[in-house]
């Protein structure tokens, strides 16, 4: 496994050995990277990763999405990934956005907001479903489900896999 950090430009590049030991070299070459406040070069992150993988590769890309122009790069990046690999996009959806999106504003400052915000949810509703329209996996979720969400889509994908798998063996035997 690969694991790859990135902002507006590709930071580190880890490869994990399997086991305790390749967890925990992982976990120290990791563990002080911060996050940078600039917009993401998603279209360069996904070209650097589909080029760490010669072969066909489940790719999941932990990500929030909040500008509508890197929806867009994310989505054309996503697409074209798509030919060669299994991407998942795994979204961490803004809990305060979500609330300023559903709350009564009080001012015509936070109805504003509350317009800018709904924009941006619709936005990233459009973007799961043209994903997934593409065969790409999307799983969306605030903060507290986003484990569980992440892996019953990885395990959805894998059950599909496994049975794709043994339908092409049967039709072998036959």
């Amino acid at each position: 496994m690969t694991l790859l950090t990135f902002s507006n430009r590709v930071e580190r590049v880890v490869r994990v050995a399997s086991g305790a030991r390749g967890a925990s070299s992982a976990y120290r070459q990791l563990y002080d990277a911060e996050a940078r406040l600039t917009e993401p070069a998603y279209d360069l992150a996904l070209e650097h990763a589909a080029g760490l993988e010669s072969r066909q590769a489940t790719l999941v890309l932990f990500t929030s999405v909040l500008d509508l122009a890197s929806a867009e790069v994310l989505r054309r990046s996503l697409t074209q990934l798509r030919r060669r690999h299994r991407p998942v996009l795994v979204n961490l959806e803004d809990a305060q956005l979500a609330r300023l999106a559903w709350d009564a504003p009080r001012s015509a400052l936070e109805a504003f907001a509350k317009v800018s915000a709904l924009e941006i949810l619709l936005a990233n509703r459009d973007l799961g479903f043209r994903l997934r329209r593409a065969g790409i996996r999307v799983a969306s979720a605030p903060a507290d489900g986003l484990a569980l969400e992440a892996l019953e889509t990885y395990l959805e994908m894998e059950r599909e896999r496994t049975a794709s798998r043994s339908a092409g063996a049967l039709r072998a035997t036959i």
